[in-house]
């Protein structure tokens, strides 16, 4: 390792700065990391040879669901079984090595080291049986609790070498000298980044989870669960947090009660024994206190078991239990980001949930349960992601007036499956803030969060007439004002100023800005992210205009193109055209995908060709098209694809071929256009068209689709993808607000049709193309358009805006 990496290592560990050249653990942390490598090609070489005897309890225990005993592990499926393994095995031994000193510094207590050369036992019978006396004389689960390597894997002569050097490595380490914050943020650093990943767990950042506590944690005695805990960064910041508030009340200071009002629940072995771990070094001394740690996984929470965590006081011997409370008046977690698409045993956790929650919610006896499962209804879809799940579900673990407070990615906002979301949210807890973030906040994500803080309230009437506040923090200078922001009450004389949409947008200050608006004035249906987070100036204008939706069906209407799901049958390539002869009158314009886009803003050629086949076809008659669809007939992925539901199933309906007259990506960058499909060239899903039902009325549309106006409201209806580019889905195009030309003077039509004819020009005929010619043509049909809204003066308004949505966008950093 070169000297950078070990600097950034030193670095996350807590290492004085100032002391990182003479450190004398920069050595160990490289051999650690040679150490990790090793063992980790080691586990790789066993589970190469040895896949026949993994067993199905090994591929559940490491997320691998619903595989059979004879799944065949490609490369990288092995690489992260054997770098879990590896973490295990490691972090097992790290910790009994902590424990080893800590007891031996603060009791006297001297525990045999795991590995004795000497002895006739196998390294792991050595190692097991240590781990084995841990578990039944201490009782620290789930740390060195037998899980299904210890049963399956036996090591080779190779890897048990490798740990015996690992073992000697954590023997000479002096791990007595370490204070709790070091070994936690060292446990924390072993974790690679594809391990973080696997189950959604990329973990809060140092300083978003210190603000998120502040936030949300703000009486000394309170009980605080996270039930995604990871590995214990929150709770670090609650125990903190808690300490300090205690100090400041003055009540007297005792590990055992701090870490009884702390509990996480966390689904991934590995984390939770860092948590678990973690969380009793806050106090060294007090080691062998009980960290309320479950190994479990909170959707699976039930209401017909108790859950316990146990501990035995090394000095006296005497059982620690504690049983995981009903209530708490704290929730605070980085929930797992894993689509919808993914999550584990779906069905049964949606049939599960409602039924817990009954229990919960209603206190009804475990033998009732099932009768009365119609008292709580699961509000969300089954599309709708797993932080939405663990949402749903705290609300059921809260006391009335508790707090919630997660980070999310903020597309819920927007999205379809959102909406039952935001109608939850809304009918159960008072909003008392989303904040929103100009840059990203965790490093290796492509996802743009949010943090939500809520307040269990029953109240209707308190529900309805309680203020949002929707705080977007434009530079990082405005998280210290938060605090101060989100826990004041609005000022009177704001009341004032709210305007008749229920809503008031006020910048607090250079650094944060912040929208003001009753609950019972946010509508569920509505997206949230930009009309009320990033407050836009220009749509509280538009919202006072009498305006059309796009897919209004009498003048226009929105296309997403064919969904065959076979693709490559109904878009022939040359070489398949040429191969089987297909006959070119089935042949007609088409576009597979956005790529295929000419870059023209007229199209009057494909790049591709459609195969169109009308039902009546006898193909019998025709020698090509024959052998091509035989082709299809004999290929399952053709064959057996959606297409298949139509009769005969190469042939796309007539109607199902979209065809339509303006054209844009669905995907968009920073270089805009729209095009006109001049030859009607058939499109596929990926690619997005309005149709205009009215030929005359083409090219007034055909501006308005090219214009700044329609670039906001993609801003404003679509949404942003983690590499910076604006999405659009068809049911977000349908709410596009249109200006009706049946109401627009005749005068101001022509205008925008001869905007649209000069760049048309420009563009299809000038060799230069010049710059500034172009921009003044745009700003003329810009202005063109604003004008048939009546909003000739807000152009630079919606320049300026336009602008700064397009920057915040593509300069957020990953």
């Amino acid at each position: 390792m070169n000297s950078a990496i070990i600097k950034d290592l030193i670095t996350k560990i807590g290492f004085p700065s100032e002391e990182s050249k003479e450190y004398p653990y920069t050595k160990n942390l490289a051999k650690f990391k040679l150490i990790f490598t090793k063992t980790k090609n080691r586990y790789f070489e066993i589970l190469c040879l040895n896949q026949n005897k993994l067993k199905t309890e090994i591929l559940d225990y490491l997320g691998y669901q619903n595989q059979e005993e004879k799944h065949k592990f490609s490369d990288h499926e092995l690489q992260n079984l054997a770098s879990q393994a590896s973490h295990l095995i490691l972090n097992k031994m790290f910790s009994y090595y902590v424990i080893q000193a800590q007891v031996h510094k603060h009791y006297g207590i001297k525990l045999e080291n795991l590995y004795v050369p000497s002895s006739e036992q196998t390294f792991q019978d050595q190692i097991k049986e240590k781990f084995k006396d841990i578990v039944n004389t201490f009782e620290i689960a789930p740390i060195f609790q037998t899980d299904s390597f210890d049963e399956i894997i036996q090591f080779s002569d190779n890897l048990s070498i490798i740990l015996q050097e690992a073992n000697k490595f954590f023997v000479n380490l002096h791990i007595e000298e370490l204070n709790e914050d070091i070994i936690s943020n060292l446990y924390q650093m072993f974790i690679p980044l594809e391990e973080k990943k696997k189950l959604g767990q990329i973990y809060t950042p140092q300083d978003i989870a210190q603000l998120m506590v502040k936030l949300t944690v703000q009486n000394p005695n309170e009980l605080v669960l996270d039930p995604a805990c990871g590995c214990g960064t929150l709770l670090h910041k609650v125990y903190y947090r808690l300490k300090n508030l205690k100090i400041e009340a003055k009540i007297p200071l005792n590990h055992k009660d701090l870490l009884s009002q702390i509990w996480g629940i966390e689904i991934n072995p590995f984390p939770a024994q860092i948590a678990m771990m973690s969380l009793a070094f806050m106090d060294i001394s007090k080691i062998t206190q009980v960290s309320g740690i479950l190994l479990e996984d909170f959707l699976n929470i039930g209401p017909l078991k108790n859950y316990f965590v146990k501990s035995m006081n090394f000095k006296t011997g005497k059982i620690i239990t504690r049983e995981l409370p009903k209530k708490f008046d704290v929730i605070i977690a980085n929930p797992p980001y894993i689509k919808q698409e993914l999550i584990p045993n779906k069905k049964l956790m949606m049939k599960n949930l409602p039924i817990f929650a009954s229990y919960r919610e209603k206190n009804i006896l475990p033998s009732n349960v099932l009768k009365k499962t119609q008292k709580i209804k699961l509000e969300l879809t089954g599309k709708t992601d797993y932080y939405g799940f663990f949402l749903w579900y705290s609300n059921y673990f809260l006391r009335d007036q508790g707090k919630l407070c997660f980070i999310v990615p903020n597309k819920w906002m927007d999205v379809e499956y959102g909406k039952k979301l935001k109608k939850f949210i809304k009918e159960n807890f008072k909003i008392i803030a989303v904040i929103g973030f100009n840059q990203n906040v965790f490093e290796n994500a492509q996802v743009s969060t949010l943090i939500i803080i809520l307040k269990k309230e029953k109240d209707n009437f308190k529900r309805k007439h309680h203020y949002v506040k929707f705080i977007n923090i434009l530079e990082k200078e405005g998280r210290q004002k938060l605090e101060y922001l989100v826990n004041s009450s609005l000022r009177p004389i704001f009341k004032a100023e709210i305007d008749w949409n229920g809503y008031l947008f006020k910048n607090e200050s250079n650094s944060l800005q912040c929208t003001y608006i009753r609950q019972d004035h946010l509508n569920y249906l509505e997206k949230w992210s930009i009309k009320y987070l990033y407050q836009s100036h220009f749509a509280r204008i538009l919202k006072k205009k009498s305006l059309i939706a796009m897919d209004n069906l009498e003048i226009t209407s929105v296309i997403g193109g064919i969904k065959t799901g076979a693709n490559d049958f109904y878009f022939p390539s040359e070489n398949d055209q040429k191969k089987y002869s297909i006959e070119p009158q089935f042949l007609i314009p088409g576009i597979k995908t956005g790529r295929k886009i000419p870059s023209k803003i007229i199209i009057d050629q494909a790049k591709n060709q459609f195969l169109s086949i009308p039902s009546e076809t006898n193909i019998s008659k025709y020698p090509g098209l024959h052998s091509y669809i035989s082709h299809g007939e004999n290929s399952k992925k053709y064959h057996e694809r959606r297409s298949v539901h139509w009769k005969p199933w190469y042939s796309i309906p007539k109607n199902k071929q979209d065809t339509p007259d303006i054209l844009f990506l669905r995907h968009i960058n920073k270089n805009f256009k729209a095009r006109w499909n001049k030859v009607k060239c058939v499109v596929a899903d990926g690619v997005r068209g309005i149709r205009v039902n009215n030929p005359d009325h083409l090219l007034f549309y055909l501006g308005i689709c090219n214009s700044t106006y329609f670039y906001w409201q993609a801003h404003i209806c679509g949404r942003w993808e983690g590499q910076g580019d604006l999405q659009l889905l068809v049911y977000e195009l349908r709410q596009f607000l249109i200006p009706d030309i049946r109401k627009i003077p005749q005068e101001k039509i022509v205008n925008v049709e001869k905007c649209m004819n000069k760049i048309i020009f420009e563009t299809q005929n000038s060799k230069s193309k010049e710059y500034d010619t172009m921009s003044i043509l745009h700003k003329n049909l810009d202005i063109a358009v604003l004008d048939c809204l009546d909003l000739k003066n807000n152009y630079e308004l919606l320049q300026k805006e336009t602008n700064y949505l397009e920057q915040s966008r593509l300069t957020k950093k990953f």
